[in-house]
């Protein structure tokens, strides 16, 4: 007990610096924290598989059909999630069961559209593509929808019960691949396991939480609208992030898109970790006025930009060692991924763009995903076609800083 005491005395006096409750975020951070570093590890070691047991053309083919499926995703209600997280915070529970109904409506339209993809690949000849959509379009609708379970757990706080669920599902979902990996290496396979995998354990844990919390009737009556607007926005932001694949697939070739995706691999799994914090700021910032929020962001910002910048640093420092030891394959990767763990620093800008959803700043919130999507979708065009996978890596790096100065200003103005 005594020490418990003195944890949280310490955990108090450090909220003279950081302006934060530091209870709330120790307590939460914990199982997000715990939840990502187990998820994180499951991945690492699901890249050390790909890296070493597949040729680089299958897995470049498999991370296409990733990169498709985000692109898919891109036109889903993905915004709901944020809105239903808003509202729960504020005691409409009943918004998180409306929202599955019309997200599910919704996905009728992501099938359509992925069916028609799956016939082009079909007339063309490339029946691997054509199965791998058609997996897309039946399984994309139900994980869009069923996911949003993860936002009211978040909108009530209940960290601990959303950290056990992520870590079951993707546990499942790591040895499902694996297990394809080693019996049927091949990309339709690949796309079957992971898909499948992810639907099951979407849907499962979607009506355990129902089960389990028995959600109130209350419902927002600005929710739904909100996260139709928030989707809308989210549309360009998704195709800029997922654009990257299908284009270094297209102009590049399979083998390139392996070495890309797996120069990222590492500082995405870093960058997931810092994420989190999203999860626990939103609710919390939800019922809190514009003025006190802003009042501290600003020291808020510094240590967290400080915290990234001592990862980014390290990173660096470790990656040559890392890909030598797990990824001998691709020792090639080694400088990308130095480069593009630069823009772990600008993952700072989820702290002013998760308040401006917090506040349900609508009109900034369009102009920053629109403005630093086009912003994205230019550089990445341009810098492909005058340098290749130099350039593609190059174009994600300053989107990102243009998104964190951007973010900021939006804030302070």
């Amino acid at each position: 007990m005594n020490f418990r005491l003195k944890i949280l005395n310490l955990l108090h006096w450090s909220e003279q610096y950081t302006q934060t409750d530091m209870v709330y975020l120790a307590k939460g951070g914990f199982w997000l924290v715990l939840g990502q570093i187990i998820t994180s590890l499951m991945g690492f070691f699901l890249v050390i598989a790909f890296a070493n047991l597949l040729p680089k053309e299958t897995y470049g083919t498999y991370k296409y059909v990733i990169g498709l499926s985000g692109l898919l995703g891109a036109f889903s209600l993905n915004g709901m999630t944020t809105a239903v997280a808003r509202s729960v915070a504020k005691g409409f529970e009943g918004t998180f069961i409306k929202s599955l109904w019309v997200q599910l409506k919704w996905g009728l339209l992501i099938f359509m559209v992925a069916l028609g993809v799956s016939l082009y690949y079909f007339t063309h000849d490339n029946n691997t593509l054509g199965i791998a959509l058609l997996i897309v379009g039946c399984t994309a609708p139900l994980i869009n929808s069923a996911n949003t379970y993860e936002a009211f757990l978040n909108g009530k706080k209940n960290f601990q019960l959303s950290t056990k669920f992520g870590i079951v599902s993707s546990l499942v979902c790591s040895l499902a691949v694996l297990a394809t990996m080693i019996i049927a290496p091949q990309p339709v396979f690949l796309i079957l396991a992971y898909f499948t995998a992810n639907a099951a354990m979407m849907v499962f844990f979607c009506w355990r939480t129902i089960t389990l919390l028995k959600p109130n009737r209350l419902e927002d009556a600005s929710a739904i609208s909100y996260g139709k607007h928030l989707s809308v926005m989210n549309a360009a932001n998704g195709l800029a992030f997922y654009l990257y694949g299908p284009l270094i697939f297209h102009f590049l070739g399979s083998a390139e898109l392996a070495i890309y995706a797996m120069a990222i691999a590492l500082p995405e799994q870093i960058k997931a970790v810092f994420k989190n914090l999203s999860s626990l700021i939103l609710p919390k910032a939800s019922e809190q006025t514009d003025a006190s929020i802003n009042r501290t962001l600003g020291r808020k910002m510094t240590v967290f930009l400080l915290a990234l910048a001592i990862s980014t640093v390290a990173y660096i420092i470790l990656a040559p060692f890392f890909y030598q030891i797990f990824f001998p394959k691709y020792t090639v990767s080694i400088f990308y991924s130095q480069l593009y763990a630069i823009s772990l620093i600008a993952t700072a800008s989820l702290l002013p763009n998760t308040v401006l959803q917090a506040q349900a700043a609508t009109k900034k919130l369009y102009y920053f995903n629109i403005i630093t999507s086009v912003l994205q979708i230019v550089l990445l065009a341009a810098f492909i076609y005058w340098w290749g996978l130099m350039g593609a890596i190059a174009s994600r790096v300053i989107a990102r800083f243009a998104n964190l100065f951007f973010s900021f200003w939006l804030i302070k103005n």
